[in-house]
């Protein structure tokens, strides 16, 4: 290991600052995705990570067209780290784009809307689809909209044996996006990054991580670009017989006419 060189002339104090200064290297990124079901709140629960000193009365409701990515670096175990959060959004006709960005080293906060009594179905459906892609990554489930039904809860044990998954207290929050700030951050906020350190903390290089990311993310629109040229392909070959049949009929029908007897 190299010594770090220190000027005499410097006083220590000044030294000791200067090298407290010094900014932390970042490392490569770590993605939070949030997933659920349109109208789940996942938008207003990245607003309120977004702006964590702003009360949630100033968050303007809309729907998610595509994705909403939002970076930010953060201090996690004494590590910095650039964290995107993804926001996927929840209509139906968006579930086939979201698997080509599904990936192991990921979180996967799973935003269930406990408003209708059907988090039980929902958590069903999106942990079979993290299940699907990426079986190895942590998942955190959240139960919003806790404050239009309190009595909401979800059968951990029949999850357990249908996924193999140990969720603990740690991986279940029962919050309102709507909260208020003190409330949100305790509830919400501070258990996404105790959650996130943990995974992290089990991380040995996210550079390498990273990479195999980026990997998975090519190859998956390497094999999409592929089908899609090969379908052309086929339709191209199949109009091309077409046309090379219709000009071989045409041929037949002009050279009939030109040895028809007069």
């Amino acid at each position: 290991a190299q010594s770090e060189t220190v000027d005499r002339n410097v006083p220590k104090p000044v030294q000791a600052e200067s090298r407290k200064n010094k900014p932390v290297p970042v490392l490569q990124d770590y993605r939070v995705v949030f997933l659920g079901d349109s109208e789940a709140g996942k938008s207003q629960l990245m607003y309120r990570v977004k702006n964590p000193e702003e009360e949630a009365s100033g968050y303007v409701s809309k729907t998610t067209v595509g994705i909403d990515i939002y970076r930010r670096v953060e201090t996690i175990n004494d590590r910095s780290v650039r964290v995107n959060y993804w926001d996927f959004g929840g209509q139906e006709i968006l579930h086939a784009m979201h698997r080509i960005f599904l990936a192991e080293n990921t979180l996967y906060v799973i935003v269930l809307n406990t408003r209708n009594d059907s988090q039980d179905a929902q958590a069903n459906f999106w942990l079979r689809y993290v299940e699907a892609y990426a079986p190895k990554a942590p998942v955190l489930l959240v139960m919003n909209k806790m404050d239009q039904n309190e009595r909401a809860s979800l059968n951990l044990p029949v999850l357990r044996r249908i996924f193999h998954r140990e969720f603990s207290a740690e991986d279940v929050l029962k919050i309102s996006a709507l909260a208020e700030q003190s409330v949100f951050q305790t509830a919400f906020a501070d258990k996404l990054q105790a959650c996130i350190g943990r995974h992290i903390s089990s991380t040995k290089d996210l550079t390498v991580q990273q990479s195999r990311i980026r990997d998975l993310r090519i190859s998956t629109a390497a094999r999409c670009c592929f089908s899609i040229w090969w379908r052309r392909k086929k339709r191209l070959r199949k109009l091309s017989a077409w046309i090379l049949f219709w000009k071989s009929a045409k041929k037949s029908r002009c050279a009939l006419r030109r040895n028809r007897p007069t």
